[in-house]
């Protein structure tokens, strides 16, 4: 069984309060994008994980292998698998690709192991494993509150190309949320880039975009303020950060800009990428699960 596993952005991000269990509760509206991971899991006598990514941890403390272990309290299953993870989404860059690594492993076990779970129970377990996980799950344009569990869908009928760009130093979520001063951070109007979505007003969500987060981070790692200066210096219309970074993506509707901001930004940063939104992943996961069952029912004949 293998599955895509899409990377997110925020197109907003703010920071409404600080709770007293330490997280923060936010206010984002995030887009799945086209950029994606590739999971793929089959039966095994033992737990095994791999990834292309020598650096990355294969045990507990990777978002896939927590995910499993919480299913299996849950459910109760013996089962043991083999997990390989092919990483295009960078780690430590505010795209959340451990976070739609652990959801699709969840819903790839739901199918597997027939669980029957809900749309509502999946993103409860999601919600056990990280906190952009139940998004991750939901897999659809959505405005996002709280710690990320509380999602509401967003239509998107607005066309744009997103060009990607990672600097080398990646950024801890915990790192960037501990030196948050509220008083001192920026707020941008996430209604109006839910309506500029919905209504097709491009100018509108240019103009009302932001991260909160992007000055905080931007003090550890100063290289994000200088990409998002080159990215608005080579003709993208708006640049933020996403997330706890440190991804700057730009947006522009002229297809042509980004494909030449491809080839003149690829050596001089270690990661950048052009992309698009994606209005439901399970558009894609749909055509995977057909050919799941179509050799399972061929393993099964056999």
């Amino acid at each position: 069984m293998k599955r895509k596993s899409y990377a997110k952005m925020n197109l907003c991000l703010n920071i409404v309060n600080r709770r007293d269990d330490g997280y923060h509760n936010q206010d984002m509206v995030m887009v799945p994008i086209s950029l994606f991971d590739t999971v793929e899991i089959s039966e095994n006598d033992t737990m095994e994980m791999t990834t292309d990514k020598n650096y990355l941890p294969v045990d507990k403390r990777n978002s896939v292998i927590k995910a499993i272990n919480i299913l299996r309290n849950e459910y109760h299953f013996k089962e043991n698998f083999d997990i390989k993870v092919v990483k295009n989404i960078p780690t430590r860059s505010g795209m959340g690709g451990g976070s739609a690594n652990a959801a699709t492993v969840i819903k790839m076990l739901n199918d597997y192991l027939e669980l029957d779970m809900s749309d509502d129970k999946l993103l409860e377990f999601a919600d056990l494993v990280e906190t952009d996980a139940p998004f991750t799950m939901y897999g659809k344009p959505a405005h996002v509150e709280g710690i990320g569990n509380i999602i509401n869908p967003v239509k998107v009928n607005l066309d744009f190309h997103i060009f990607i760009v990672k600097p080398k130093k990646g950024l801890s979520t915990p790192m960037v949320f501990k030196r948050i001063k509220s008083k001192t951070l920026k707020e941008f109007d996430s209604a109006k880039v839910i309506e500029a979505l919905e209504t097709n007003n491009y100018q509108m969500l240019v103009d009302n975009m932001g991260n909160a987060l992007e000055e905080v981070a931007a003090s550890i790692s100063p290289e994000i303020k200088r990409i998002k200066k080159e990215l608005i210096e080579f003709g993208f219309d708006n640049a933020i950060m996403t997330g706890a970074g440190s991804t700057v993506f730009g947006i522009s509707q002229d297809e042509d800009l980004v494909n030449r901001a491809v080839s003149h930004f690829f050596d001089k940063y270690s990661f950048v990428k052009k992309a698009k939104v994606i209005k439901d992943v399970s558009m894609s996961e749909h055509i995977t699960r057909k050919k799941d069952a179509y050799e399972k029912s061929n393993n099964n004949s056999e």
